[in-house]
């Protein structure tokens, strides 16, 4: 529900529908969510939860991603797959700061 309310910020309107559901299966997709597509942020780990909050900052494909200590008190495998896609999103042309 999160990531389509901000999808709709981004996309507003009907005509618009198929760009929000394209923006959310791929931010779902690039934070290794989908299987947890479905459940509400309050029910998600902390992690889940910070995976959400990235999420929605790559709803708008962004040239420039500023992040904040973004793997800070997460374990190592998932700080591990942060930075895998923090390379990915590098290597499709997003700088991150």
């Amino acid at each position: 529900q999160n990531l389509d309310y901000f999808a709709a910020v981004l996309h507003p309107g009907r005509a618009h529908r198929g760009a929000r559901r394209e923006a959310v299966t791929r931010a779902i997709d690039d934070v290794d969510l989908t299987s947890r597509a479905d459940a509400l942020a309050g029910a998600l780990s902390g992690g889940q939860r910070s995976r959400v909050s990235l999420a929605v900052a790559l709803l708008g494909t962004p040239d420039l991603l500023v992040l904040d200590e973004p793997t800070v008190g997460l374990d190592p495998v998932l700080r591990r797959d942060l930075w895998d896609l923090f390379h990915r999103l590098a290597g499709r042309g997003t700088t991150i700061l």
